[in-house]
């Protein structure tokens, strides 16, 4: 599907439509493909906890609610593993005949698709750049021996036309 979304988000407002002020809890976990959902920082870790609220208006059904997203990434210091989790507040009005691309459609059938407003905030509520701790001072030079190792680099740096200047000593 072009949402990213490994099950679709579409849910039937007809019975809310009649009846303006009324509202319906809706609670599910979504699964959203990794692969469509990637942000410089991090990646989605898992499914999109969504708990929101339609509520019927004259105009059409506002959705309002919380989105739970897990994510995991590389501390961008230490390129050790991160996990976390970000809220993200949601609010979204559907209509009949949106004014707007702002506004969502409330389908022929009756539905709306909350595909577009999930995967959207989804990415928004991923990091960009992740630090493991406040404090991280980036990788121990210990866990690295290559190039950058100290010794290896006095090594590689010494030049045999200086090798005179070691035997000179400025001892009286």
């Amino acid at each position: 599907p072009g949402t990213g979304l490994i099950e679709p988000v579409r849910l039937v407002v007809t019975d809310l439509l009649r009846h303006p002020g009324q509202r319906a809890t809706v609670r599910r976990t979504i699964e959203i493909d990794p692969a469509r959902a990637p942000v410089a920082g991090a990646e989605s870790a898992g499914p999109v906890m969504l708990d929101v609220v339609l509520e019927s208006r004259t105009t059409g059904v506002d959705v309002a609610g919380r989105l739970e997203v897990p994510w995991r990434a590389e501390c961008r210091r230490c390129l050790e593993p991160v996990e976390g989790l970000t809220g993200i507040d949601v609010e979204e009005h559907f209509d009949h005949h949106p004014p707007s691309d702002e506004i969502g459609p409330i389908a022929d059938d009756g539905t709306i698709d909350l595909g577009p407003l999930i995967q959207d905030e989804a990415r928004c509520a991923l990091p960009l750049t992740v630090l493991c701790s406040d404090d991280c001072r980036g990788p121990v030079p210990d866990a690295f021996v290559g190039p950058d190792d100290p010794e290896v680099l006095e090594e590689e740096r010494r030049d045999d036309r200086w090798a005179a200047l070691d035997q000179l000593s400025f001892d009286d």
